[in-house]
């Protein structure tokens, strides 16, 4: 069990147990056990509405700290992450983006765990960007008070809006080789043509290319495209790997582009879907915002 595998790992972290609790945002219709005991300073938050950027704030909501700390539950955190991380942010950074090594089940990946290994989860690259993802993201919770909480209507993204915002802000975002998760790859196409699907969403029913958000989108997708992988991405595949995953770069490229034309059926009924769970959350925003 992933997530049990990622409590384990917390457990095990060098920076002292009395000094930092664990919540555990339970993203899911139906309140349930996790099949696991919590140990002192471990909690439970469920959030049955809307989508994982809600689940996150109601961990974030959940926990007193100075320091919030985010990773996602199928990540392994390195024994110094949490060390590592909150040394970043004494050394003067606001937000941190630590390190993800992408991993895989087998001893010669798959085309798209190839993809994934040159491109996904590039937390050096995003940095260099202006923003990071929230599968390793360490903030001082002030940032949080002025910037707000993340989206909770957002399917996608909006982990690299909310940190692009803070920095064009003000706020210093910083990459940490050393405050590290291992993340596992997707080693199957229908898992990464399900994340393709997913991370298009942002990008329907944008008609006005001069929107600020059309202009934010405009200019992540483009950064993605043309910013090359960091070094250490680079170095880790021999050059026929490399060719092998832009290929599979350009297989999702032009399969994005399918959903946005509407051609894929996968993704139609996708957007049905996502526009239920929008209007099932609509009552309970327009209750907290009257």
């Amino acid at each position: 069990m992933r997530l049990l595998a990622c409590i384990r790992a917390l457990r095990a972290q060098t920076y002292p147990t009395e000094l930092f609790t664990v919540v555990i945002a339970l993203n899911e219709p139906t309140q349930r056990s996790l099949g696991f005991d919590l140990r002192q300073r471990e909690s439970l938050a469920w959030e049955p509405r809307g989508f994982s950027y809600n689940a996150r704030n109601t961990g974030i909501k959940s926990s007193l700290s100075d320091v919030v700390a985010l990773t996602d539950s199928d990540t392994v955190p390195d024994s110094e992450w949490l060390t590592e991380g909150v040394a970043a942010l004494s050394a003067g950074a606001d937000i941190v983006a630590g390190h993800i090594t992408v991993t895989t089940t087998t001893m010669k990946p798959s085309l798209p765990a190839l993809y994934e290994l040159l491109f996904a989860f590039d937390q050096q690259k995003n940095v260099a960007g202006g923003f990071c993802t929230t599968a390793n993201l360490f903030a001082r919770r002030d940032v949080f008070a002025q910037q707000g909480l993340f989206d909770q209507t957002a399917l996608t993204g909006e982990d690299f809006e909310w940190t692009r915002s803070a920095v064009e802000d003000g706020m210093t975002l910083t990459y940490s080789p050393h405050a590290a998760v291992n993340h596992p790859a997707r080693e199957t196409w229908s898992k990464l043509f399900a994340k393709a699907r997913r991370t298009t969403f942002p990008y329907v029913g944008i008609a006005d290319a001069g929107s600020s958000p059309g202009n934010h989108l405009q200019e992540r997708f483009r950064f993605q495209l043309i910013a090359t992988p960091s070094p250490s991405r680079v170095s880790a595949l021999a050059k026929p790997q490399r060719s092998f995953a832009r290929f599979v770069r350009m297989v999702i490229i032009a399969y994005k582009a399918l959903c946005l034309l509407r051609v894929v059926p996968a993704f139609r009924k996708d957007l049905q879907v996502i526009g239920e769970k929008q209007l099932a959350l609509e009552p309970a925003i327009q209750g907290a915002n009257p």
